[in-house]
């Protein structure tokens, strides 16, 4: 695999992969293969005035994974998201494994696609570490470098993680594309998240930045939101509630990336409730319903599962029920 041509993304990694290499010499005994598998209807419409607006049902089957974890540590090869989605853990929909319709990414990272400028991404040709929290107690963060597959110079370097301690918990990450989205375009983002434990209810906080090189200029957006996760019975109830700014810079007006647009009337509201039922140790079963809310000239849709040909101003929603099962 080629290095990665920027010098800080390749020190960071020289020094992790160093680390598993020792780390997993000396504790091969402690090995461990896990993954998840997950699997859901969904119930989708999108309100616009151009297309047909009924109810739709599609299956899915997102979020199934797999690797390796020890003491030393977890390494993966391969594609998969970058840890820019390790914040989405503070502040996100985990009653139902932030996955789904109810990814609370699908306008904070601007989804998950990198040809719309997603940053949580499932990036290709990927070397990934994640570190144990035993060696900073609370702490865990990864690092991650993807080789993009159409130029050599271009790639993906994301790095983050968070801290618990006691009822806190905060996240941190940045993502740098070099032309990874498109030749000579740069793509750039960073997020921070805070959560308190008041034992039967969580309160948390996100806010956001992205930045984006267009053929006309540069695309900026600020974002925030905040959620709740109040426990009920033997289940959990999630709420949601995110804002994306308009978009900014110097690139034209209308100029677009993903969702976001340059120019007025193009914020975002972003909705989520959701009730996450336990069957047993592993299993749990969840329902839930999901709106995003375009302004007129943005357009914003699902990062999981996204409806196709959704125009601009659609407002995509849709009602959920599942079952995730863990091994």
């Amino acid at each position: 695999m080629r290095a990665p041509s920027h010098p800080l993304p390749r020190l960071i990694l020289a020094i992790a992969i160093a680390g598993v290499s020792g780390a997993a010499l000396a504790q091969t005994a402690n090995l461990a293969l896990y993954g998840r598998i997950n699997l859901d209807v969904e119930y989708v419409r999108s309100l616009t005035t151009d297309r047909d607006d009924s109810w739709r049902p599609r299956v899915s089957s997102n979020s199934s994974r797999f690797g390796l974890r020890g003491g030393w540590g977890t390494i993966r090869f391969g594609n998969m998201k970058t840890p820019y989605d390790t914040v989405n853990g503070v502040f996100g929909n985990t009653p139902t494994f932030t996955s789904t319709i109810l990814d609370s990414e699908s306008v904070w990272g601007n989804g998950s696609s990198l040809s719309s400028g997603g940053m949580p991404y499932r990036a290709a040709n990927s070397i990934r570490y994640d570190f144990p929290g035993r060696y900073i107690e609370g702490l865990n963060w990864g690092v991650q470098y993807s080789l993009a597959e159409t130029d050599a110079s271009n790639g993906t370097f994301s790095f983050g993680g968070t801290w618990t301690s006691g009822p806190w918990q905060l996240g941190g990450v940045y993502q740098y594309n070099n032309g990874a989205r498109a030749a000579t375009l740069d793509d750039w983002g960073y997020s921070l998240a805070g959560a308190y434990d008041f034992g039967v209810f969580r309160i948390a906080g996100v806010w956001e930045q992205l930045g984006y090189d267009t053929p006309t200029g540069s695309l900026k957006r600020d974002f925030w939101g905040v959620s709740a996760t109040v426990d009920i019975g033997p289940g959990q109830l999630y709420l949601w509630y995110g804002h994306a700014s308009d978009g900014k810079g110097s690139a034209a007006t209308g100029e677009r990336v993903g969702g976001l647009a340059k120019g007025g009337d193009t914020r975002a509201q972003h909705y989520e409730i959701s009730y996450t039922y336990p069957l047993s140790k592993r299993t749990s079963a969840y329902a839930g319903y999901v709106k995003i809310d375009n302004d007129g000239n943005a357009s914003y849709n699902f990062a999981t599962n996204a409806i196709g040909n959704l125009a601009i101003g659609g407002k995509p929603e849709g009602f959920l029920a599942g079952l995730c099962h863990n091994f």
